[in-house]
């Protein structure tokens, strides 16, 4: 056994005995750490005993909030927006069960997925201070780090990207991989300013300046194009909010233009010939449908003729399953029998249809409508940091989805943490602050 093997099992255990005896908080930061650090898929993974980590952690996170019910019972379910939209597409996923053209795939999807809402409705009740959720985001942040860690040390390989590096369900897809580091970005710099803001210690910021360089670097060897579309539009989203917030202080946006410009030079310094070759190709695959292998051509193919033929949807990875049906021969992959859409939104058109779309848009919708309403609660009690740092989960959102436009996420976990991170930030800055002000 490696010693990072041996240091991920003591971690482990610790976190496990924690979760029992100190706070379930640290049952879900165990969670969130070990779906970046995918042990099973690691160089140090060899001689750790063979163990569903996930399924183990979450069991005993569920376990413990049995045992320690009533001290989370103020923390409730419906009093966020976010719960009925998990359930109302939790309902759509069963319904189209009964006609999906790839069963055994569909109800793999639907049992994960119930699985992931145990554990984000387990995480809601047991996140419920500054403190645990900051302790979340950290949890975040250092994962991320991780996979950046090893994205840098594989390097590119001969088709000038990095593969294999990404966390639990990303496969071995760079895209995956970069679409799912891009939203860790806001919230680390987010805590780079308020280091500035609180008075921090120098080597504090000098550590979160430094994670924040190596996921900036990842992206970049990782060459993913809808990542920098994403990082470069999301980023550009949250400084305008700043800058055209009357609130916001002039001392607040210095900061902010200290920070922006210190990351384009990074950014700049980081990326080479093959990161800005690879971008310059965005325009040329706009001029064809089937730029970018043909994604233009799958999204067209799933809006016109899969929803067509199936407008209730076809259930999950309906697509993939029907492509050898209507994805012309010479787009097939000759190693597989099937072609993925490449792309969220068509991919849940293609899925669940017009009906369960339209509950998923909402679902996704309803976290922003919160958000807007938590910043405005906010800015009016004058709790800038917190207000900052709501913009910046809600930016790593954003940027995620931009991302995803290229890529099949829609069963990606960390598509249904964000708003698990929103609806705890909301209950314990916005709900338990109206319930103080109405007490008093």
């Amino acid at each position: 056994m490696s010693n990072f093997g041996l240091a991920f099992l003591l971690s482990y255990m610790g976190c496990v005995y924690a979760t029992f005896f100190v706070d379930l908080s640290w049952g879900v930061y165990l969670y969130v750490m070990q779906y970046w650090l995918n042990p099973v898929d690691r160089w140090w993974y060899g001689g750790l005993p063979q163990v569903r980590w996930s399924f183990t952690v979450a069991f005993c996170i569920l376990i413990a909030f049995i045992l320690k019910r009533q001290k989370y019972a103020k923390n409730r379910l419906f009093n966020v927006p976010q719960t009925k939209w998990y359930l109302m597409n939790v309902i759509v996923v069963i319904i189209i069960s009964s006609w999906a053209v790839w069963p055994q795939m569909h109800s793999k999807f639907l049992q994960d997925h119930i699985k992931l809402l145990i554990f984000i409705f387990i995480a809601y009740k047991g996140i419920d201070t500054p403190k645990k959720f900051d302790g979340m985001m950290w949890a975040c942040m250092l994962g991320s780090f991780y996979v950046a860690y090893e994205t840098r040390n594989m390097g590119r390989n001969a088709d000038g990207r990095v593969e294999g590096t990404g966390p639990a369900d990303s496969g071995a897809d760079g895209n995956n991989c970069a679409a799912s580091l891009l939203g860790v970005i806001p919230m680390l710099m987010f805590f780079v300013v308020k280091s500035n803001l609180v008075k921090t210690k120098l080597w504090k910021r000098g550590v979160l300046l430094f994670l924040l360089a190596f996921v900036m670097l990842a992206i970049v060897l990782i060459n993913s194009r809808g990542s920098f579309i994403g990082l470069v539009l999301s980023c550009t989203y949250m400084g305008l909010y700043i800058f055209l917030n009357k609130k916001v202080t002039m001392k607040q946006r210095f900061q902010l233009i200290a920070l922006v410009m210190l990351g384009i030079c990074a950014f700049l310094y980081m990326a080479d010939d093959a990161f800005w070759e690879r971008i310059e190709g965005i325009s040329k695959e706009t001029e064809s449908d089937t730029g970018g292998g043909g994604r233009k051509l799958f999204w067209k193919i799933a809006r016109e003729e899969v929803l067509r033929d199936y407008p209730w949807g076809a259930g999950g990875w309906g697509f993939a399953y029907l492509s050898p049906q209507y994805v012309p021969q010479e787009y097939m992959p000759a190693n597989a029998g099937i072609r993925a859409v490449h792309s969220l939104y068509f991919q849940c058109l293609a899925e669940r249809g017009y009906w369960g779309t339209f509950v998923f848009v909402g679902f996704i919708l309803s976290n922003f409508f919160y958000m807007k309403k938590i910043k405005r609660y906010l800015l009016k009690k004058g709790d800038y940091s917190a207000y900052f740092q709501g913009l910046a989960l809600e930016t790593g959102f954003i940027g995620f989805l931009l991302a995803a436009t290229f890529l099949n996420r829609l069963n990606s976990e960390i598509l249904y943490w964000f708003p698990l991170f929103i609806a705890c930030f909301g209950n314990i800055y916005y709900v338990k602050g109206l319930s103080s002000s109405s007490d008093e």
